[in-house]
């Protein structure tokens, strides 16, 4: 079944000049997984992952991206001391690889995993060789102590049908020994949940029974966690072996990441309804949207220099902010154009509306209007729709300049991915 969806935006309108200039078109910044790296000099690396096109590297804080030739990654992660160092997972065989040439090269790692659903990737904060992916379907689980040249099998419960493992948080205690998390979801009701060990994985024991997504060290003995619609956020106080809900959480959403300053301040990125803050431990979230205006997000990391600065991920962008979330800037310079099916100007301003490159679902496309105030220069994402779009018309409105139309065939039902869901 179709409908013509008509969306409503407001904003400024520019007049083209004579003749042709080439605008290089809006970028799209889709992204499923960040990761950032360092050295003790300071030099930071971003990596960026698109499960429907290739991975992304910035040397710059974000400010522009460069594409890497690794395509479709589904997680990635970088060591935290050594940026050139930097883990890929795919879907497929083989579904994990590593570069010791900040993503130049990158060669198979994968000995061992019989799983070619990776999903997520967690580092031991104190040995960059001990290395946890956590994969859809089973085995859920596996781990490395080698850098990624053996993995073993670490699964926290027998073969199920549709599990998930989404997210996995590990950290050293304060005798030094290793604790680690796993947010577990799909599967009988009877598994889901967070999983601990404090045996690198070898055995698990279910701590909170809940549709597990994402979870968070915040300290060795503060941990966060999260679930889908109707399961909220949970905190902990004695590294994760008990949990109790957090009031005042975001309602009819899934609670895809998890990021701490400290105890008290946390971050959350949901699937729907943007960024959240609490400054007070959990016990009030406020939405921290200025200047995002795509939902949909999936990731979010700190910068190791500043607590105030953060990047986060979504479907058509990247954000950034410098002062903790009060203000996001979007950060695409480099990634792949959209491919532009309608454009329009009026007064001061250029839009445009068109499909992402890359992955496409069978029932339409990711579709995303961009706009750009300075004759093409730069450009923003003012609107998207997730994977559902078949055609697409954009017009400004000459009465009122600060007024456009964007008309929309959408498909309402039966879309499938054309890989396993990553949530």
């Amino acid at each position: 079944m179709y409908k013509k969806q008509l969306c409503i935006i407001c904003f400024p309108l520019l007049i083209f000049a004579a003749g042709w200039q080439n605008l290089s078109g809006p970028p799209a910044g889709r992204a499923v997984d960040m990761s950032i790296g360092g050295d003790t000099a300071g030099h930071y690396v971003i990596y960026n992952a698109d499960d429907k096109h290739r991975v992304y590297r910035s040397t710059n804080d974000g400010e522009n991206w460069i594409p890497l030739n690794f395509w479709y990654a589904t997680c990635v992660i970088a060591q935290k001391n050594n940026g050139g160092t930097v883990y890929a997972g795919t879907w497929g065989s083989p579904p994990v690889y590593k570069s010791i040439n900040s993503g130049d090269d990158w060669r198979p790692k994968s000995n061992g995993i019989t799983n070619g659903n990776p999903l997520c990737f967690a580092m031991d904060p104190v040995d960059p060789q001990i290395i946890f992916l956590g994969c859809w379907e089973y085995p859920w689980i596996f781990r490395t102590t080698d850098g990624g040249d053996q993995w073993h099998e670490k699964p926290m419960i027998q073969w199920e049908k549709h599990g998930s493992l989404s997210q996995i948080a590990t950290i050293r205690d304060t005798t030094n020994n290793p604790v680690t998390l796993a947010a577990y979801h799909g599967g009988a009701s009877t598994s889901k949940g967070v999983y601990r060990s404090t045996d690198y994985g070898d055995t698990w024991e279910r701590t909170l029974s809940i549709k597990a997504y994402s979870v968070e060290f915040a300290s060795q003995n503060v941990a966060y966690a999260g679930g889908c619609e109707g399961y909220g956020i949970y905190k902990s106080e004695d590294g994760g072996s008990n949990w109790y809900p957090l009031p005042n959480v975001p309602e009819h959403t899934v609670i895809k990441d998890i990021k701490t300053i400290t105890s008290d301040t946390v971050y959350i990125v949901t699937q729907d309804s943007g960024v959240y803050k609490a400054t007070d431990g959990g016990s009030s979230w406020n939405p921290i949207n200025d200047s995002i205006y795509t939902p949909f997000l999936h990731s979010l990391i700190k910068h190791p220099a500043s607590s105030q600065t953060l990047l986060v991920c979504g479907d058509c962008c990247v954000y950034k902010t410098t002062n903790g979330g009060e203000f996001w800037m979007e950060k695409t310079k480099g990634y792949k154009p959209v491919m532009t099916i309608t454009i329009s100007a009026e007064d001061s301003l250029i839009w445009t509306s068109g499909y992402m490159r890359g992955f496409t679902y069978p029932g339409g496309w990711d579709l995303q209007v961009s706009k750009s105030s300075n004759n093409g220069n730069d450009w923003i994402t003012a609107f998207s729709n997730q994977g559902r779009v078949q055609d697409t018309r954009i017009e400004a409105c000459s009465n009122y300049p600060d007024t456009v139309y964007l008309a929309s065939y959408v498909n309402e039902g039966g879309l499938k991915s054309q890989v396993p869901p990553r949530s």
